[in-house]
């Protein structure tokens, strides 16, 4: 038996004595009843709110599993543009298995976007969890003790200048 199911079990058990002592002529003001009901509404709350976090695991579980075939189609996708690559009619072909991707729901970059011709810049820039900014102010590919930077030598800069300062 879950918790709800015995919440449930011990609620209908209190309305039946809260019953039986109303029909036997026990007033509300009885310490016995009045403790009864208040559990009555403790437990009715507590179902309520139960069933609530019930339904928000329910909706975020179905959420995930959206997310999880998203991610599964594009991968798949990707594998496909890899085959069209290697074994198919080449690259050119092979790009628009990812043109296609793009394309349906509205994802390819415009021109006009920060770093839209740069292919690594917009990665770094636009990826999920992107880095902080170089000093120059271009997208960071790398990091180390909470400083990003864009190249190799911009990160040299960084390293340099943290151990002057110690």
């Amino acid at each position: 038996m879950n918790d709800i199911e015995k919440m449930r079990s011990d609620l209908e058990r209190l309305q039946q004595r809260v019953g039986t002592r109303k029909a036997k002529g026990i007033t509300g003001d009885d310490r016995v009843i009045a403790r009864m009901i208040g559990r009555k509404v403790e437990l009715e709350r507590a179902i309520g709110v139960i069933e609530q976090l019930h339904a928000e695991v329910e909706r975020l579980t179905d959420t995930n599993k959206q997310f999880g075939k998203i991610i599964h189609d594009q991968v798949v996708a990707n594998q496909a543009a890899w085959i069209e690559w290697q074994h198919g009619k080449g690259a050119e072909a092979a790009m628009a298995w990812v043109q296609n991707g793009l394309l349906g729901p509205g994802h390819i970059p415009d021109e006009s976007e920060p770093w839209a011709k740069d292919p690594q810049a917009y990665y770094d820039a636009n990826k999920a969890d992107p880095f902080p900014a170089c000093h120059c102010g271009r997208p960071s590919n790398q990091l180390w003790m909470g400083h990003g930077a864009c190249c190799h030598e911009h990160m040299m800069e960084i390293k340099r200048k943290v151990k002057a300062d110690e």
